[in-house]
């Protein structure tokens, strides 16, 4: 028994070593890949190497010590003009990954993004705004993300012109927004029944 205890011991420390070793070569690879991206820099290729380097530390194994690497390298790409590098960068600041949260901040690359046409900036930067609720900014951007497709904002657009918030109320808009939801797989049918009971009623009354 001692002799079987003694080499299942064994087992136990060479698989240990063996996983110990894997991960030390992952971490290398890592550095290489690392130093490869940043070799980008002398090509002309500074926003493709600044986001495959915050990537690399966004997702590495050390979690907490990386995320403020990952935000400097996100930064990097999103002042050189990188939609996506300000999208991320805008998401760190926003939940305080790296840092301390800063709305104010991730507001400014949100809409930094969105104005380069990046449509999950556009519904992330009307969600801030409302927030702040400066509800006119927020509609203006829920409808340019609604009308390029982003679901979430067709609905939140629909209901802000459903209540007449940040734009002139409109139930026909309100309606047209939550069948572009529906015939995009989100499930707002009651929304879409309230307000057309709603335009019924006014017919009746003006009739």
């Amino acid at each position: 028994l001692s002799n079987i205890h003694w080499k299942s011991s064994r087992r136990r420390r060479r698989r240990k070593k063996w996983n110990e070793n894997k991960f030390c070569f992952q971490r290398r690879i890592g550095w290489i890949w690392l130093q490869w991206c940043s070799s980008w820099l002398h090509d002309g290729k500074e926003k493709d190497a600044s986001l495959c380097n915050a990537e690399l530390w966004n997702d590495a194994r050390e979690w907490t010590r990386n995320q403020s690497r990952s935000q400097r390298y996100y930064k990097m790409a999103a002042d050189r003009g990188d939609a996506i590098g300000m999208l991320k960068y805008g998401s760190m600041l926003e939940v305080g990954k790296g840092n301390q949260a800063d709305y104010e901040e991730a507001a400014l690359y949100y809409k930094m993004a969105a104005d380069n046409g990046n449509v999950e900036a556009m519904n992330k930067y009307a969600a801030l705004m409302k927030i702040k609720f400066n509800y006119e900014e927020a509609a203006r951007y829920y409808k340019m993300a609604a009308d390029k497709g982003n679901v979430e904002a067709m609905v939140y657009y629909a209901r802000m012109a459903e209540n007449g918030i940040g734009v002139e109320a409109d139930n026909n808009i309100a309606a047209q927004y939550y069948k572009m939801a529906i015939e995009n797989g989100f499930d707002c049918t009651d929304d879409l029944q309230r307000v057309e009971q709603s335009q019924s009623s006014i017919c009746c009354i003006v009739f």
